[in-house]
């Protein structure tokens, strides 16, 4: 029998799955195999869901291809904007060719909509018309209302606009929580330190803790995350600048976490391409480990294998120059 790293529950070894430390979406090609199917799933759905979707990581899965598990890019410049000095909405399509469609615009009892968006829009004109509480049109209306440009009943009037030259500046306001990353970068390096300290890692006071986080939020999805870490007094930090430029000549195209003893403990810090930061206290008992030289562990997202490297041979050396 063997333990499910997350729940402790004992199952047959063939009955654990293959669990990403760092989520395949982001091009995590690290595995244990360790964990029980429920906790793998819930894993993915409520804890790595914090990273992959985190504003600035999605950025860097839109411009490396990094699909997630349905096998959709994420186009993170894709959405709702608010175009600036025209008062109008403007919907940005997916794809890797941006396309500005404008949103039909209500004024009184007339909508008007981008011409140039007539084959589309036909969808989009019936949710507007439902939304301000007038009757849809049929196919019927909505051919006449193509053929002669506009269309009037006793409810509304309908008319097509043509597209002008639209502003280059477009707003749109995006709130960034950066507990929900952390909780996701605690996952990683709980698993990391299973790997690198071994199972009993998993009695350390610091990984039960962790533990209880995630089944915290196993129990309710909603709970303020912020709450959890400082319920439970978990050392971290974690940004979206290094807080020293150490390592920063490695390729961006790498993720990478290392080990080391501090004052505080043992201490695990983690960059995700360039885009996230984080140093966080895994064990306050380093006496209690034979810390294993390899202590630098590096991710190359392209899938190819990963490294488990002393630092020493990391220090100074671009990703080209490290012997592997």
């Amino acid at each position: 029998m063997s333990k499910c790293i997350f729940c402790m529950s004992e199952f047959d070894k063939n009955e654990l799955t293959t669990e990403h430390i760092f989520p395949e979406a982001i091009g995590g090609n690290l595995t244990i195999d360790s964990v029980c199917k429920n906790c793998n799933s819930f894993l993915g759905s409520n804890i790595d869901s914090l990273l992959v979707n985190f504003p600035t990581i999605q950025i860097k899965r839109e411009e490396y291809s990094l699909s997630g598990k349905k096998g959709k890019i994420p186009y993170f410049f894709s959405g709702v904007f608010e175009l600036v000095e025209e008062n109008r909405k403007t919907r940005i399509a997916n794809g890797q060719k941006l396309k500005l469609i404008l949103l039909p615009k209500t004024e009184e009892n007339t909508i008007s909509f981008d011409a140039s968006e007539i084959n589309e829009m036909f969808p989009a004109l019936n949710k507007k018309l439902k939304r301000n509480g007038y009757s849809q049109l049929t196919k019927e209306q909505y051919g006449e209302l193509i053929k002669e440009g506009n269309f009037k009943n006793n409810e509304v009037k309908l008319e097509m606009e043509e597209r002008k030259t639209l502003t280059k500046e477009i707003h749109k306001q995006i709130i960034v929580n950066l507990y929900d990353p952390e909780i996701a970068v605690m996952k990683i390096v709980y698993e990391l330190s299973y790997l690198y300290l071994g199972k009993k890692y998993l009695y350390d006071e610091t990984a039960i803790k962790f533990r209880n986080i995630f089944n915290e939020i196993n129990d309710n999805k909603d709970i303020e995350k912020a709450s959890l870490i400082y319920k439970y007094k978990i050392r971290s930090e974690v940004g979206l600048k290094p807080s020293n430029n150490f390592f920063e000549y490695l390729d961006e195209n790498y993720h990478f976490a290392f080990f080391f003893v501090s004052e505080t403990g043992i201490c695990c810090t983690i960059r995700i391409f360039k885009s996230i930061y984080a140093s966080i206290v895994i064990s306050e008992n380093p006496e209690e480990y034979e810390l294993n030289p390899r202590n630098f562990f590096l991710i190359n997202i392209n899938k190819k294998p990963f490294y488990q490297l002393p630092l020493v041979k990391v220090i100074g050396k671009n990703t080209s120059g490290i012997e592997f």
